[in-house]
């Protein structure tokens, strides 16, 4: 008897903890775990004044002491370290790892994460921590984002606040989840820095823009990240953004295939502040509008910036540093290795007064739709545009007249009392029949000869020969002849060259200026070549005019047969020193 109710208290224990286990698994709304929320089915809305049905605010905070739920808009518990967790079949409003209201005293919100993969959002927000508070400071600092699917999506922050600092933040968008409105890695709409945030969008759609990290107000936006692989945004893309004055450093944006609809920055500043040390990275994309490395809407500097665009379509104009006031575009690259630029590409740009210094612009391959300069100064008073460096190698395409004010530009300055000569150089690197409409205001030439440049054949053909742009206005002169007065030409031989090898450099259809007799390129390296220069009228041109050069001389330099006689008197040298001799005498003997 005993044991007969023993069994029977045993089975009908076994039968609770398995309706208990069946109750568990068919959860049809909300589980509640330490620190958890997940949601897969709708949630009960209320009516709006309107007649609206609105759903509710969800939040990973949003529970009451006792751990049950809570969507009375109320977020009692600590903003840190909660998930919320949406899956197919759920249908909210608003959603977000953790949520403070005014009236809150806490101070920050860390460590929240919000994963998504599916459900109907109603065209709320989703943020890893948000808050709205306007009486103090709350960080919004180490959030998380994840959205696999989901729906009826507006905008995707992965910490925001009113005041305080949004860092390290990420949001990772993937699928064919799309965005009704922007996405932000970190956001400050007010005072405050936004700093390490990082974004990624793979196959998704945006509807407007892609931020980094956004400071609002007075604050920096610095060390964000934009990475954009084959989705669609149809608006802008920043690496970081400040909203008012601030500085914008160290962004990085990297979009491989896809498309943006408008301008990418890597760093922006609305008003006064400094872009620098920015890098924009496109690969295999397309973009509407302009690419920016840096840029200051109002007074500062853009400096240091990098843009790197390869096989990629730009229907308008890059630029490494723009400022749209007063202040320096110094020191910035722009690499654009083969595609399309349907507008200008500038190393440095200054809409006001300031200087354009120091800029680097490579062409490797491609086709250029507009100007190729190393920096301009677009000012009233007072800019110089000097040691600029444009290089071109490869074979690339440069129009004949869409928007090609000046062709190849080493600088343009202020007025006709800058300068924007000294030190820009123009770097040919081992091509050949490279046709641009014009060539000014370069200081040095080097020509990287190619192997199979034949003596006939020029290595640069000037449509419009050169025109000194010292003016930093917008309008062409009338075509003029190439300015060779003043300059430096180095040629760099691949291969050794026997003595009267002639090669044309430039062909001008509008001649050249005049030049001094004594005027001799140069080489440089371990061969010494010595170059007689002419200026030849082309036989089946009648105002073209050719600049050949001749071989005259070549010999071992001084620098390098002091070395190699030093090589065996006994000096003992470090193996790299043996080595660099070595090299040097067998690269000499190739080049004699």
């Amino acid at each position: 008897m005993k044991i007969t109710k023993y069994l029977s208290k045993l089975a009908e224990k076994r039968t609770r903890n398995v309706l208990a286990i069946i109750v568990m698994f068919a959860c049809a709304s909300i589980c509640l775990g330490e620190h958890t929320i997940t949601i897969n089915s709708a949630l009960t809305p209320t009516i709006d004044d309107n007649g609206n049905r609105v759903f509710p605010f969800v939040a990973g905070n949003s529970r009451n002491q006792d751990g049950t739920a809570n969507y009375a808009n109320i977020f009692p518990l600590d903003p840190s370290n909660n998930t919320l967790i949406i899956k197919e079949g759920a249908k909210v409003g608003q959603a977000s790892g953790a949520h403070i209201d005014d009236g809150s005293n806490f101070g920050s919100m860390t460590g929240n994460k919000v994963i998504v993969n599916g459900g109907d959002f109603t065209g709320s927000d989703i943020a890893g921590a948000s808050s709205f508070v306007l009486t103090n400071v709350v960080d919004a600092n180490g959030n998380r984002v994840e959205i696999n699917a989901g729906y009826n999506i507006r905008d995707v922050h992965g910490g925001q606040t009113s005041n305080g600092t949004a860092s390290d933040n990420k949001v990772f968008i993937k699928n064919d989840v799309i965005i009704g409105r922007d996405v932000t890695g970190g956001c400050v709409h007010g005072n405050g820095n936004a700093e390490k945030n990082k974004v990624a969008i793979t196959g998704a759609t945006v509807g407007r823009s892609v931020y980094g990290g956004y400071a609002g107000n007075n604050g920096n936006a610095e060390n964000n990240e934009v990475t954009i692989i084959g989705a669609t945004v149809r608006g802008l893309v920043y690496g970081g953004c400040v909203g008012d004055n601030g500085d914008t450093k160290n962004n990085k944006v990297t979009i491989n295939g896809g498309r943006v609809k408008k301008l990418v920055y890597g760093g922006y500043v609305f008003n006064d502040g400094d872009a620098k040390k920015n890098e924009v990275t496109i690969t295999s994309a397309t973009v509407g509008l302009n690419v920016y490395g840096g840029y200051v809407f109002g007074n500062g500097s853009a400096e240091k910036n990098e843009v790197t665009i390869t096989s990629t379509t730009v229907d308008e104009d890059v630029f490494g540093g723009y400022v749209n006031g007063d202040g320096d575009a110094n020191n910035n690259k722009v690499t654009i290795n083969g595609g399309r630029i349907g507008g200008d590409v500038c190393g440095g740009f200054i809409f006001g007064d300031g200087d354009a210094k120091n800029n680097k612009v490579t062409i490797n391959d491609g086709r250029i739709g507009g100007d190729v300069c190393g920096g301009f100064v677009k000012g009233n008073d007072k800019g110089n545009a000097t040691g600029n460096t444009v290089t071109i190698s490869g074979i690339p395409e440069f129009g004949d007249n869409t928007n090609l004010h000046h062709g190849l530009c080493g600088g343009i300055g202020a007025n006709n009392e800058s300068d924007a000569f000294t030190g820009n150089t123009l770097i040919i690197k081992e091509t050949k029949a490279i046709t641009v409409k014009g060539i000014s205001n370069f200081e040095n030439y080097e020509f990287y000869l190619p192997q199979d440049l034949k003596p006939q054949e020029p290595i640069l053909i000037a449509n419009d020969g050169g025109c000194s742009w010292n003016k930093g206005t917008a309008n062409y002169t009338d075509p003029c002849p190439l300015k060779l007065s003043k300059t430096n030409i180095t040629i760099y031989p691949k291969e050794a060259i026997e003595k009267e090898t002639k090669y044309t450099l430039i062909r001008s259809l509008e001649g050249f200026d005049e030049i001094s007799k004594e005027f001799k390129p140069k080489s440089t390296g371990p061969v010494v070549y010595e170059w007689d220069l002419e200026i030849v009228d082309n036989k089946d041109l009648t105002t073209t005019k050719d600049l050949v050069v001749t071989l005259a001389q070549k010999s071992i330099a001084p620098a390098t047969e002091a070395l190699c006689k030093g090589h065996g008197t006994g000096i003992l040298l470090a193996n790299d020193g043996l080595d660099c001799i070595l090299k040097t005498m067998e690269e000499s003997e190739r080049l004699l």
